[in-house]
């Protein structure tokens, strides 16, 4: 009766939450008129932005001893930005730099305020689920902490020539030399309006400011130049065997996409475009698995989740019978030539100071 009990509040926490984000997506992106309530409030978050009680402006500045590259966004929810970062450290790391990833690590009340370097085996909840998807897949060293900014120092100081902040483009205490804004090119900028009205974390003008826009598949544009990056499936892989299978084979057969990110239907479309029928359960963005969340899905369908949720999946005491059903789809991220060669171009120029 009381694992019983426990099954039902956690399901029910579940559906109070997906209503709810449900409900401001249908506001944000599908052009559903936000209550007043929700414009007052996004009225106060740009009268606060405007005289500084959200904190100082970004400024960008040459006096650092290293090249700083924000990848960030001025959205909520996800815009590809994690492939993204990892595709940007293995070009500068082919390339010959040193390269550091810093980021803050999201959603967890475990993250420390000082600096700690994540490896390929530390536990998400002390680290989050992105941060050690890309230290897995970019092979750098990768500094979390709530002060980004003595992460930075870390990196610096353990030999990084060029550091990557994933995240930070609003963060005015964080230094940095170059700014890249990422857009979802499906969700665009929704609504346009600002928290909570809106997705928007500032106003459409701070792409004004930024260095590069970087826009994710196609469809959506903006009035300023701008460069295109897609996110391509590699292969389908079975953490239990180990083994890599081609997309080929997976044409026309029946899964479940198990997913606990910011935009679940982009997932969906994905494995749709590969030919795959879908049925989709979808849990909140950085959701932390429990064993609840596979009670009755130990059919015969298999269970495809993305490389964020499977960091999170695997540690869980599942069984052999459950695993075998589980599969995770890889993908990287493919970068418009000319808007890598920006960056590249960036920390070539760079004029580290003595």
């Amino acid at each position: 009766m009381g694992s019983t009990g426990t099954s039902i509040t956690y399901n029910s926490r579940r559906m109070i939450r997906h209503r709810a984000e449900t409900w401001l997506t249908d506001i944000w992106y599908e052009r559903a008129k936000p209550p007043v309530w929700l414009r007052a409030f996004a009225w106060l978050h740009n009268a606060f932005r405007l005289i500084g009680l959200l904190g100082q402006p970004p400024r960008k500045t040459k006096t650092l001893q290293v090249p700083i590259i924000i990848v960030g966004n001025i959205t909520v929810g996800g815009t590809g930005k994690t492939p993204l970062v990892i595709s940007m450290a293995n070009a500068l790391a082919q390339a010959g730099w040193q390269v550091g990833i810093v980021m803050r690590g999201y959603k967890h009340s475990q993250i420390r305020q000082r600096p700690g370097l994540v490896s390929t085996d530390t536990d998400p909840k002390l680290c989050g689920d992105e941060a050690l998807l890309i230290s897995r897949s970019a092979g750098v060293p990768v500094w979390v902490g709530k002060d980004r900014s003595a992460c930075v120092q870390q990196a610096m100081n353990s030999g990084a020539e060029v550091i990557l902040c994933d995240d930070g483009l609003q963060n005015g205490k964080l230094e940095r030399s170059y700014e890249i804004c990422v857009i979802d090119g499906a969700r665009g900028l929704g609504n346009e309006q600002l928290l909570p009205a809106g997705p928007l974390r500032e106003p459409i003008s701070r792409l004004d400011s930024v260095d590069q826009i970087l826009i994710k598949g196609r469809g959506f544009s903006v009035t300023q130049a701008h460069a295109r990056f897609e996110l391509v499936p590699q292969c389908i892989f079975h953490p239990l065997t180990q083994t890599e299978q081609r997309l080929s084979q997976w044409a026309d057969q029946e899964v479940i996409a198990l997913c606990g990110i910011a935009n679940p239907a982009s997932f969906k479309m994905t494995l749709e475009g590969l030919g795959l029928r879908v049925s989709l359960v979808s849990l909140g963005d950085h959701h932390e698995y429990c064993e609840a969340d596979f009670m009755g899905l130990e059919g015969a369908k298999a269970i495809v989740v993305t490389e964020k949720d499977w960091v999170k999946i695997e540690r869980l005491a599942l069984d052999g019978n459950q695993l075998k059903n589980i599969y995770v789809l890889k993908v990287s991220a493919e970068i418009d030539a000319n808007a890598l060669d920006r960056v590249l171009s960036h920390a070539r120029s760079y004029q580290v100071n003595e």
